[in-house]
Order: structure tokens, then sequence, then C-alpha cells
């Protein structure tokens, strides 16, 4: 596959990943309406911009992750079909990196709405 593609294929490709995980993974879904809410929530209690600014990108921090957990998690489906010890500490490395992402973004939220409602 050719590396120098217009941009609007590669702009294609990056839609049908998050199609794939749309469809697919049910966190991804559950972290997406809730980003939004959050994002929602920050903007309903008028916190400063740069607190929206934050919540922001600390839920695409979370997005991200969670996007390349699913290609990790499915990469390492492919190499490896059996079970192996070494397979599932690299899924629960993923995971845990989503998960710190996501409790950081939560501190961020609440801080977010302190400053906003405070």
């Amino acid at each position: 596959m050719s590396k120098n593609r217009p941009f609007t294929d590669k702009l294609r490709f990056a839609l049908a990943g998050w199609r794939h995980a749309w469809r697919s993974e049910v966190n991804f879904r559950r972290q997406v309406w809730i980003g939004g809410a959050a994002v929602l929530v920050v903007i309903a209690v008028r916190a400063p911009l740069v607190w929206l600014a934050l919540t922001v990108l600390c839920i695409g921090m979370v997005w991200a992750l969670e996007l390349a957990n699913t290609a990790v998690e499915e990469l390492v489906d492919l190499v490896s079909p059996e079970r192996r010890v070494v397979a599932g500490k690299i899924k629960d490395l993923m995971a845990g990196a989503v998960l710190f992402a996501a409790l950081a973004s939560l501190v961020v939220g609440v801080c977010a709405l302190w400053v906003a409602l405070g």
C-alpha cells in the first residue's frame, strides 16, 4: 500500500476505523456518549474556555487510546489466537492506559465544574 495516497483516501480509512470501533466496541460507544455529555455539561455550566479545551483534549485522549486499544487487541488476537500469558498482559496494559486516561479526564471534568460552580 502506498503512503502517498490523497488526503481524502486517508480520511476515508480513518473514518472506517472509527466506524469499526463504534460497531464492535461497547466501551468505545460508551466513552463517546459519556465524553459528549461531559462536554455539554462543561458548556452548560459556562466553565472558562480553557477548562472546556482541557476537557475536550482529555476526552480526545481517551477516545484515541480506546482506538489504539482496539487495534492492539485485534493484532494480538491475529498473531496469538491461542491463549498466552504475554498476550493477556499486552491487552491488560492497553486497558490500563485507557483507564488511566479516563480517570485523568474525570479529574479534569470535576475541576472544570469546581471552577465554574465554585
